[in-house]
Parts: structure tokens; sequence; C-alpha cells
């Protein structure tokens, strides 16, 4: 069992314990991936008993993936000016910058995991993605709004699309992708996303266009034997 570590004055000693816990997950998550994260090497490192881990969390993985996070979150700075096809250019080069380091290595294992991991997918799905694509939505909205970008964008899709090449070149072909490489695909889906001169396009409804109730009527009316035409007085048709 661990010794709880020393509280200073002016903060509770349970938030001290708990700071405490995240960065020895963090630096063992980065010397030894997810598997060297146990209750066991955590408490040790951060002199704190393992029954002060599971009072936050059910498990070591759940104090790596919030430590994870935590650091990822706070090494990208807030991104917000007049022009927000600027502010996604920089707020995709932080993150490139950001995972060309050791935190790319650790986030490729933590996605490796989520496979065979429930409780790591969920929490990877809740605390990173859902948060990161958030980000990246409110500053494709605010380009639409603005009139940079086309209003009947999906922006589902543009999410998957930009995100979707850095993850590719990181976890398919093992390749970090430079800010250079970034910035140009994103010159390339922006170029395809932008507001052309012309009539304004409208965002395509998701509600399901009801049947046409004539469709069986016409079907019939295509399949039924033409009428004989009718004889002249000659005889001739």
């Amino acid at each position: 069992m661990g010794v709880e570590p020393e509280t200073r004055p002016g903060r509770p000693r349970s938030e001290i314990a708990k700071r405490a816990i995240l960065r020895a997950s963090l630096d063992l998550l980065r010397r030894h991936g997810l598997s060297g994260v146990t209750a066991e090497a955590v408490a040790e490192r951060a002199k704190v008993s393992k029954a002060t881990l599971y009072r936050w969390w059910p498990c070591a993985a759940a104090t790596a993936m919030d430590a994870f996070f935590e650091e990822v979150f706070a090494q990208l700075r807030t991104v917000a000016t007049d022009d927000p096809l600027q502010d996604l250019r920089s707020r995709l080069r932080q993150g490139t910058q950001l995972m060309a380091g050791e935190l790319g290595d650790v986030l490729a294992g933590l996605i490796a995991t989520t496979h065979t991991d429930p409780r790591i997918a969920e929490s990877f799905q809740q605390h990173y993605v859902a948060p990161g694509r958030e980000d990246l939505r409110r500053m494709l909205q605010r380009a639409v709004d603005s009139g940079a970008l086309r209003p009947d964008i999906d922006l589902e899709l543009a999410i998957d699309v930009i995100s979707g090449a850095f993850f590719y070149r990181k976890m398919v072909c093992h390749e970090n992708t430079s800010t250079r490489a970034m910035d140009t695909i994103l010159s390339y889906v922006l170029e395809g996303l932008a507001a052309r001169p012309g009539p304004t396009p409208h965002r395509a409804s998701s509600k399901r266009m009801p049947r046409r109730a004539s469709t069986k009527t016409s079907a019939a009316r295509r399949a039924a034997p033409a009428p004989p035409r009718r004889r002249s007085a000659s005889g001739k048709r």
C-alpha cells in the first residue's frame, strides 16, 4: 500500500491524490503503453493506495484514458478569429504537431485497444472522439454561416474526410503527417466545399419523401396492352 501524498495548504487532500494518479498514469502510458498501466504500478508511482484509485476510476486503464485526454486538450489552444477557414487550419496544425510526437504513438495504441476492450472504446468515444468532432463541427458551421463554404455540405462527412487523412496515414501507413501535408490536404477538401457564385443551393432534407400514390397506377398503365386501333372506312388501319 502506498503512502498518500502530502497535502499542501489550500488544496484538498483528495484533489492532490487524484492529480498524482493522473500524472503517474500518463507517465506509465508514455513509457509502457496501456498494458503497463496497472493499478499496482499507478498506486506505487503516485504513492497512494489502490483503494484511493478505485474511489474515482473503475480500473487503471480508465485513469490512463483520462490522463491522456487531459494532456491532449490542455495543449490545444483556443482558436477563434474573424477568419473561420484560418481557424480550421490553425486547429489542424496544432493537432498535427501534437500527434507527431510521443502522444501520437500513445493515441495509436489506445485506438488499437478500443477494438478489444469495450470500456476503453466507450471512454475513447466520449472523451476524445465526441469533443474533437464537436470542435471541427463548430468551425465548419462558422465557415458555412460566413459564406466561405457551401450551405448544403454534410458536416459529418466533411469531418470524416478532414480527419480521416490524418488517421489513415498514422494508423495504416505508419507515417507522421506534417503540418505542410495537412495544409495541402485541407486545401483540397476546402476547394470542394467552397461556396460558388450563383444560385444558393439548399441543404438536402433528411426526411423520407412519401411514396407517390400514382406509382402502381402508372406501372399498370405501362404494363397494359395498347387498345386496338380503329379501322378507317377504307378498311386500312
